[in-house]
């Protein structure tokens, strides 16, 4: 599978989660740049801080959140196989903060609400 395939296969399975959490999915990292000699997919969900605070009750990371982003980790492995996956979950001030490459997965969901 060349990147452009194995983007569109990732953005098929990242788009059904975008949906139900009504938050966007970004691939971030080197995976973008280095594709096969990437260690890892890193994956990041932005949420609103009132999203993180209703889901995981706290904008501190705590078990609920961690298992959170396991089950996520895990459903996209099930599709994704030759990678490892880092899924993670920030709030936008800080997925904003962050630097380096960017790629939004889908365009079913714009902006956190």
């Amino acid at each position: 599978m060349n990147q452009d395939d194995y983007m569109n296969h990732l953005k098929l399975v990242c788009n059904p989660l975008e949906i139900r959490f009504l938050s966007p999915i970004y691939l971030v990292g080197s995976f973008v740049e280095k594709f096969r000699d990437a260690l890892d997919v890193d994956l990041v969900m932005v949420m609103t801080e009132n999203r993180i605070k209703r889901i995981f009750g706290s904008m501190q990371w705590n078990e609920r959140r961690f298992r959170f982003c396991t089950k996520q980790k895990l459903f996209i492995e099930d599709f994704v196989s030759d990678f490892d996956i880092d899924f993670k979950v920030q709030y936008e001030a800080e997925f904003k903060a962050g630097i380096g490459n960017k790629t939004k997965l889908c365009n079913e969901v714009e902006n956190p609400r």
